[in-house]
């Protein structure tokens, strides 16, 4: 079953509702703190690989390489999504300090809840120096019937050897007689605006260092040889591009039927499809570009079905602006700001490390991708 303390806490918002970041110029994605040892690592976990990957072939299993909390040892990360109720399971194994073996980590929630949906392609990445965490944002969907969904703003952290997640606003979307109702609130259940749930968690970490990280997911029978785990270490640092897009299947609350996909202000569901029983969630996230100095930068993002879409850049400071206001005053142009593909030509310096984000709306659902940023390359 999905969440039992989750749901829990999601029945208590149902009665409930019956009566700018700011800081500096968001860092490059870097490689973990000491990685003189990554190939070791690497070797290690391929040699355990046997012991650590999943046997249950009912729901298929995901694995990645990563340094969550950038320590310099390596963790293997398992995961898996139930095709229905899209709970998620997760174990994950670090490198001791002395290098010689991997220890499974602790996961910080009762036995009989998932995990936050980790199974996504990128996540809005936060670093806070005071305490030496590192934070990873997702949504996590919580599919109480196939006429009823929460989705919860969350984060993910690694710290000493503990998995825990912390959930930031909820948004409740329920179909009653073919009427679909949405509301957002926060973890208390006061109700709160869309703008509000957007932005929940982005808030959270004023002031802390920020950046994004691609996750590069893999199936057992792509772990060939231990190459295939070094790529996806590699897209982890950033030292690879990620491929685009998640491959794992979304929930099918969150499909179509005969897998169609439907985008764009005049999608039409397929036939005798209520467009109220179909859900949205974001399929793929913006990546950071590296450009020259008056290059182009291209920025893609996607949902599972939308009517419309709007595109907001953020400054180093935190402020927000519409494209036009981006670009307003400078030599650089900008296209596509309608479409789910969003192009700035003859980027200035003053670009450098600003951000872009896309947000998507369907019947009352909002959903709002992770931020990618702009690095030129002297």
């Amino acid at each position: 079953m999905k969440k039992i303390r989750k749901l829990s806490f999601c029945l208590a918002l149902v009665m409930l509702l019956s009566s700018a970041v700011c800081g500096a110029v968001p860092a490059r994605a870097e490689a973990p703190q000491d990685t003189s040892g990554t190939d070791a690592q690497m070797e290690l976990i391929w040699s355990r690989l046997d012991g650590m990957t999943q046997k249950d072939s009912r729901i298929p299993w995901y694995y990645a390489v990563t340094d969550l909390n950038h320590n310099g040892r390596l963790e293997f990360v398992a995961a898996s999504q139930h095709p229905q109720d899209a709970s998620t399971n997760l174990k994950v194994w670090e490198v001791t300090e002395d290098g010689s073996d991997l220890t499974e980590c602790t996961l910080d929630k009762d036995p009989q809840e998932s995990f936050p949906d980790i199974l996504a392609d990128n996540a809005d990445t936060y670093y806070v120096e005071a305490d030496d965490t590192w934070s990873y944002m997702f949504y996590d969907n919580i599919v109480i019937s196939a006429s009823e969904l929460y989705t919860i703003k969350t984060s993910v952290s690694l710290k000493d050897g503990e998995i825990s997640y912390k959930a930031y606003a909820v948004e409740h979307s329920v179909l009653e007689n073919s009427y679909r109702t949405v509301t957002h609130t926060d973890t208390e259940g006061t109700r709160i605006t869309p703008d509000a749930y957007s932005s929940a968690g982005v808030d959270a970490f004023a002031g802390a260092k920020k950046s994004n990280t691609n996750f590069d997911w893999f199936t057992l029978d792509e772990a060939g040889s231990s190459a295939r785990l070094a790529d996806s270490f590699a897209v982890f640092t950033a030292e690879k591009a990620p491929t685009g897009g998640c491959p794992v299947p979304p929930p099918a609350i969150l499909q179509h039927e005969e897998g169609i996909v439907l985008t764009g202000p005049d999608a039409v569901p397929p036939q005798n499809r209520d467009p109220n029983q179909v859900w949205m969630t974001i399929t793929r996230n913006p990546t950071d570009d590296y450009q020259p100095p008056y290059g182009r930068a291209s920025f893609v993002a996607n949902a599972s079905v939308y009517e419309s879409l709007s595109w907001t850049f953020v400054s180093p400071s935190g402020g927000e602006y519409s494209p036009e206001n981006f670009v307003s005053g400078s030599i650089a142009s900008v296209s596509g700001q309608y479409s789910n593909k969003i192009t700035i030509s003859n980027l200035e310096t003053w670009m450098y490390g600003w951000g872009v984000y896309c947000t998507f709306y369907y019947h009352g659902q909002i959903a709002r991708t992770n931020t990618a940023y702009i690095y030129l390359t002297f």
